[in-house]
């Protein structure tokens, strides 16, 4: 377990491991988004994809405020999603049971960037860092929003598709 000495500490550590979700998240979102087979789910997750990236970048711009450089954090969050991926894949799951497990690796994506969001805008707030702060806020926002959007569609597609919603 990594020990943390300072706020500022684990400020960092946290920014690096929410980096490193992102990161991996992108390789993730887009075979997510292709085997749905709806083109309003795809529109949907190639914009949080996008808006990802700029994230992505949004979190660099803090850390090269700082001089300071992320660190590769292993993230359980996805890499156990890319797992439960792998095996539903080697299933004869139906597409209504892909579609609903897509939903939730999103759901569960994305509600832990809010909370991530949260805790580390929160930091930013007690450190002083009124720039990080901000941007930070603004990403928090963006995947907050792309969460309600992700729930309503969930709904309307589950029903669709046979899946319960």
């Amino acid at each position: 377990m990594t020990q943390y000495y300072t706020l500022k500490d684990r400020f960092w550590y946290d920014m690096s491991e929410l980096y490193s979700v992102q990161k991996n998240a992108l390789n993730l979102l887009p075979a997510i988004a292709n085997e749905s087979g709806d083109r309003q789910l795809q529109n949907l997750v190639q914009q949080a994809t996008q808006d990802m990236q700029q994230h992505m970048r949004d979190l660099e711009q803090c850390f090269k405020a700082e001089n300071i450089h992320p660190t590769a954090v292993t993230g359980d969050t996805v890499m156990g999603l890319r797992q439960e991926h792998a095996l539903l894949d080697a299933t004869s799951a139906t597409h209504a049971q892909i579609l609903a497990y897509d939903f939730h690796a999103l759901a569960r994506i994305f509600s832990y960037q809010v909370a991530a969001y949260r805790a580390v805008t929160d930091i930013a707030r007690l450190l002083g860092d009124t720039q990080c702060e901000q941007t930070l806020q603004k990403d928090l926002q963006h995947v907050e929003d792309f969460s309600r959007q992700l729930e309503q569609m969930r709904s309307q597609i589950g029903e669709r598709a046979g899946v319960g919603a």
